[in-house]
């Protein structure tokens, strides 16, 4: 589209080879979709990767002593299954969606992880995949 935009720009009468550079490059960039700024300022270095990340690699997914997991597999597959029935309610495919429940059903059946936080789910992909992902002793 930016290229079309900037190819039908037509030089006016008496108008200079860098006023019509200008007007072809304006034409370009006005037909060119931008991402917006909020986007472009959070990709890759978001609030919640950052804290994601941080959880499945230095948090125990134990919860303390004598209190139950804040997010803990139950929440999160509950949470899982509420929006894949909404989807198949409104003929929306999640095909994404349908694999990391059979995941978290997969961790909800393995013995004593629904007590813990959800970030357990890490161990299931290491068992699955026969590859241990370096943490620090926790």
């Amino acid at each position: 589209a930016a290229a079309a935009a900037a190819a039908a720009h037509r030089p006016a009468q008496g108008e200079s080879a860098a006023e019509s550079a200008a007007a072809s490059a304006a034409a370009a960039a006005a037909a060119t979709p931008r991402k917006p700024a909020a986007a472009s300022a959070s990709s890759g270095s978001s609030l919640v990767w950052n804290t994601v990340v941080d959880q499945v690699v230095n948090a125990s997914p134990e919860p303390p002593a004598g209190e139950v997991a804040v997010q803990g597999l139950p929440t999160i597959s509950k949470d899982m299954r509420l929006a894949m029935e909404m989807a198949q309610e409104l003929s929306v495919p999640l095909s994404i969606g349908a694999t990391a429940q059979q995941a978290f059903l997969a961790a909800m059946a393995h013995g004593g992880w629904p007590e813990k936080e959800y970030w357990v789910m890490m161990d299931l992909f290491e068992e699955f995949s026969a590859v241990h992902v370096p943490r620090p002793d926790l």
